[in-house]
């Protein structure tokens, strides 16, 4: 299951570049089809040992994206009151 939603958010957000967008990097940049592409492409960049190779390619080949810097800070998840 998780495989096929790593498959729709990454097709989602390389639509969303091909089109002209730039790569979204924070929760709430661009939402598509009820995906929240920029909370994707942090856990992606933030999870990358978690990712296979094959992911890691991909994303490093096609959108350009690496993963994050030791010095970066996770993002911290919004609760409802603050949204």
């Amino acid at each position: 299951m998780r495989d096929t939603r790593w498959k729709r958010c990454y097709r989602l957000v390389q639509n969303h570049v091909q089109a002209g967008g730039t790569l979204p990097t924070a929760a709430g940049d661009v939402v598509v089809r009820g995906e929240d592409l920029g909370r994707w492409v942090t856990a992606q960049r933030f999870g990358w040992e978690q990712l296979l190779p094959v992911q890691q390619w991909i994303l490093e080949n096609t959108l350009k994206d690496t993963p994050a810097e030791e010095e970066e800070e996770r993002p911290v998840k919004q609760t409802q009151d603050g949204k």
